[in-house]
């Protein structure tokens, strides 16, 4: 390091130079090497320059089960649509809550008991339809169209009237 003063080469890092005496300006410390402490600035004293304050973590009571979660994994069972509905919430106020709400097992529960029980119910009906209409066609048609047995029935004459 050269002294700005008189020019003569010092060793580096040293705090004044070693021909004229002149104090060198604080230079950064070296990659890696700690900074230097002082002494800790008085109470109600600014901060120094550089300074940033740090946040403060409060202390959060403990995380609680979101019901909108378990609303909607008990009615996933009762009315699918609404368990959907209640769970899909539950779920996005749970991604939300950064940690606050639990839950997250039972919203997606809810959305996979829901969406089974609207597909059982879809097919069921499907299914119940198809199996009616079979069963109507067979009947109508059976009874539409009569049978020999029923044609000569058909053909004999009307029994007299009894007398009283």
């Amino acid at each position: 390091m050269n002294c700005p003063r008189c020019g003569a080469m010092n060793a580096p890092y040293a705090p004044a130079c070693a021909y004229c005496g002149q104090p060198f300006a604080a230079a950064p410390p070296p990659y890696g090497a700690p900074p230097p402490y002082g002494a800790p600035p008085p109470y109600g004293a600014p901060p120094p320059p550089g300074y940033v304050e740090q946040p403060m973590m409060v202390a959060s009571s403990p995380p609680r089960t979101s019901g909108m979660a378990i609303a909607g994994f008990i009615l996933s069972f009762l009315c699918g649509l609404l368990g959907l509905i209640f769970s899909i919430v539950a779920l996005n106020q749970i991604s939300r809550s950064m940690g606050q709400l639990r839950g997250r097992g039972l919203a997606v529960a809810g959305i996979i008991i829901s969406l089974l029980s609207m597909a059982a119910g879809i097919s069921l009906r499907t299914c119940n339809r198809s199996h009616r209409r079979s069963y109507y066609r067979y009947y109508r048609t059976e009874l539409t169209v009569p049978t020999p047995a029923a044609r000569a029935v058909a053909a004999l004459p009307a029994p007299p009237l009894a007398r009283l």
